[in-house]
């Protein structure tokens, strides 16, 4: 089923490309403040001083509870969004690239 639903999202964006925006939990993840910038561009509103401080204190953080506070908003991004690379064998993650590679 999610795999309809994916379908049908590329579906939509290729027909509505000027109101549709791709996003990616990697994206976010690496690179959150020129996701975010990106995304605020896309509305056409300039991105809020308060959120850029924000998405940098979060990067920045280096609180040692928040990793295993489930509840904590500050987290080590790049280590979640590559954390399933880690987590699983060379196989599976080599498996899941090359089938990236026919969804793009």
């Amino acid at each position: 089923m999610t795999c309809t639903y994916y379908e049908k999202a590329l579906d939509f964006a290729s027909s509505n490309q000027d109101n549709f925006i791709a996003l990616r939990y990697e994206d976010m993840s690496l690179e959150p403040l020129e996701t975010a910038r990106k995304i605020y561009e896309f509305i056409g509103e300039p991105l809020p001083a308060s959120l850029e401080r924000w998405i940098n204190a979060s990067k920045a953080s280096s609180d040692p509870g928040a990793k295993n506070n489930p509840y904590s908003t500050q987290r080590n991004s790049t280590y979640t969004a590559t954390k399933w690379r880690s987590e699983n064998s060379f196989a599976a993650v080599d498996y899941v690239q090359v089938l990236s590679i026919f969804l793009k």
